[in-house]
């Protein structure tokens, strides 16, 4: 890969193949589809690698548990391809984020469970958890990781506390916008878009590991982070 322009789908508009606000993209292991959260349409949509509809599986609004007000933030495939996460941060029925997993060929809806507002997921690599980034109720930011059978709790990742301004190891300001796993799942990384920078986490225990980045327009400055992801193992 050298950087250099491929091809592009897409285009506005609430038909199959076209997009209103797509927050997320995620490709499934096999290299074969494309996951979008397209969130101004309340759908995941899915396509081909090469650009076109994918037949059997399109998400929307009016399936699953009937709360959700259908505007996933993010999406990812689990490992073995054969589920999709989607995270809905703001559901009409107030009963907090929403996370749903789907089978990733047909789309139907396997489990889900409830957090606080939820922005991003991520699936670890040997497919045991699903880390979540968000905020609380009373806006304080987080990063929990969950079991991907049922969404139970496992560990908080970082300091959890009661204000939402933090700039401390392991703190957060506002929310994490987006987190992703190491390829080989030691660690989890976090955007730290208020604080302009990455933090990085120990993936056994939660515990603050290193971070880097500052406001700035130069090389290793940033100006709101709002998505983070590690290469692949090679």
């Amino acid at each position: 890969a050298n950087g250099t322009f491929d091809f592009a789908f897409g285009q506005y508009g609430s038909f199959n193949g076209q997009f209103h606000t797509p927050r997320s993209v995620a490709y499934s292991p096999d290299g074969e589809r494309i996951a979008v959260a397209d969130s101004g349409n309340r759908r995941v949509h899915i396509f081909y690698s090469n650009g076109t509809t994918y037949p059997d599986f399109v998400w929307n609004a009016t399936q699953g548990r009937g709360i959700s007000h259908g505007q996933p933030f993010s999406v990812d495939y689990s490992p073995d391809g054969a589920l999709i996460a989607m995270a809905d941060p703001v559901p009409l029925s107030g009963h907090g984020g929403l996370v749903q997993v789907f089978h990733a060929k047909n789309g139907t809806l396997l489990f889900d469970f409830t957090m606080s507002v939820v922005y991003s997921v991520d699936y670890s690599p040997n497919n045991k958890w699903i880390a979540v980034s968000g905020h609380g109720g009373d806006i304080y930011p987080y990063v929990r990781v969950v079991s991907s059978n049922n969404g139970s709790y496992n560990i908080t990742v970082g300091r959890e506390g009661t204000y939402y301004r933090g700039s401390n190891n392991g703190e957060f300001f506002y929310y994490p916008s987006s987190i992703a796993y190491s390829a080989d799942g030691t660690r989890i990384a976090a955007a730290d878009f208020g604080n302009n920078r990455i933090q990085v986490f120990n993936a056994t225990d939660g515990t603050f590991d290193f971070k880097f980045g500052e406001l700035g327009t130069i090389d290793g400055q940033f100006n709101w982070p709002m998505s983070v992801s590690y290469s692949p193992l090679h």
